[in-house]
């Protein structure tokens, strides 16, 4: 027993002495989860808005009051916050911090795809949307930013220049290097993007009122396009027949140069399919010949007034298509359907979101276009399984205009996007 007693308190004399080293470490976590009265953030155009909350570990724990306060829809259910903001549904787990139930603002941000910066000497948070597309569209322009942002439009002479300044935003860097010419995008403060048309057209355009918003489109009624270069047309190489199955048969068209817009593709009759490739000339036009095999009867290429290119493939029996399309030509896959139910002759638009420059939200490292495409391709399957027929509006890492999306759709006038 006294051997016992001897190692017992031994022990406790250790652990003593481990206590009293750990207890300065101990007093500065204690302070640093201290909860704040005055923690302020201020978020994008909308200000500062002062309320409890912990700054802890390089990260930020906020109140359900303050995210109402910033225009956040939430609904808080034993400990699990729903959430409802800039266009995004999440939910988060609360942390107990000093008796006090708060949510981690920085998970939420990562979310939504805002941009988040701390500043110690004015214990302040700043949050922005960040402008991640910018695109000219046939009436004017659009841009797209992860939180939605102040804008104001005005004009400015000598020389002539349309600006937009919106206010609440960062720019992503990669859109520096791909405007047209005459035209400029800059970070003009820190919370202020600012958007410049320069042309002697511009002398004449109308300044619009432009509402708070995360996407921004607007029409320049007097701009000669000066985005849209004359572009020498593609050329439609020879369609050929690809792998083949006793129910599949692949389709490839090898297509050299650049294309305005993704290949759509319609049926002519059940049995018959048409590819319509714009902004390109066939290499050879009229009947292609065609190996001996299943499935595809015929094959013939023609060009229309318009620069637009066209191959029309003829099966034995209808069959369910998947399209996809690539900077070197179209692959279209023809498959019997598994089922005969209600999707057979349907045509089906299946959009990846976001791709190329694009990244969309990222979370630990994932990234949201990655996800898109993984599961477009798988839901694209099991359609044409069913009987669909599949449009895939990219089917590898590509930047696909917003605009050009739902125009894909209508010229293959699906039935469902």
């Amino acid at each position: 027993e006294l051997r016992m007693w001897k190692t017992w308190y031994t022990a406790c004399e250790r652990m003593k002495r481990i206590l009293a080293c750990l207890a300065p470490w101990m007093a500065m976590t204690v302070a640093c989860a201290q909860v704040q009265t005055g923690l302020a953030v201020e978020y994008t155009y909308k200000g500062s808005f002062v309320d409890q909350g912990v700054r802890m570990d390089d990260a930020t724990y906020v109140t359900p009051s303050l995210l109402r306060r910033i225009g956040w829809t939430i609904d808080v259910n034993d400990g699990l916050m729903s959430v409802v903001a800039e266009g995004r549904t999440f939910q988060l787990q609360s942390k107990i911090i000093e008796g006090l139930r708060l949510y981690s603002f920085d998970e939420a941000l990562r979310y939504v795809g805002g941009v988040a910066t701390w500043d110690d000497s004015a214990n302040k948070l700043t949050v922005l949307g960040q402008i991640r597309n910018f695109e000219q569209s046939p009436a004017g322009f659009r841009i797209d930013s992860t939180l939605a942002f102040k804008p104001r439009a005005f004009r400015l002479n000598a020389p002539d220049r349309f600006v937009v300044d919106m206010s609440g935003a960062t720019l992503e860097p990669k859109l520096l290097s791909e405007l047209p010419k005459g035209w400029r995008i800059t970070q003009l403060n820190p919370t202020t993007v600012r958007l410049v048309v320069e042309s002697p057209a511009m002398a004449t355009q109308t300044v619009p009122t432009l509402a708070e918003d995360r996407t921004l489109e607007v029409a320049l009624d007097s701009l000669a396009n000066p985005a849209t270069p004359v572009l020498a047309l593609a050329r439609v190489g020879i369609p050929q027949r690809g792998p083949e199955t006793k129910d599949s048969v692949t389709v490839v068209v090898p297509i050299s140069g650049s294309l305005s817009q993704r290949p759509g593709a319609v049926f002519l009759d059940p049995r018959t399919v048409q590819i319509a490739i714009a902004g390109a000339s066939a290499e050879k036009p009229g009947p292609v010949e065609v190996e001996k095999g299943q499935h595809v009867e015929g094959l013939a290429v023609d060009d229309d007034s318009r620069g637009t290119s066209t191959v029309t493939i003829k099966l034995d029996s209808a069959m369910a298509f998947q399209l996809s399309s690539n900077e070197v030509g179209v692959s279209i896959t023809f498959t019997r359907p598994r089922f005969a139910g209600g999707l057979v002759g349907k045509v089906i638009v299946v959009d990846a979101g976001h791709g190329g420059k694009d990244n969309g939200a990222g979370h630990y490292g994932v990234q949201e276009k990655h996800m898109n495409l993984a599961m477009a391709k798988a839901v694209a399957s099991a359609l044409t399984r069913s009987g669909a027929s599949v449009i895939m509006t990219r089917s590898d890492d590509t930047f696909i205009s917003l605009n050009e999306r739902p125009g894909l759709a209508n010229r293959s006038h699906a039935d469902f996007c």
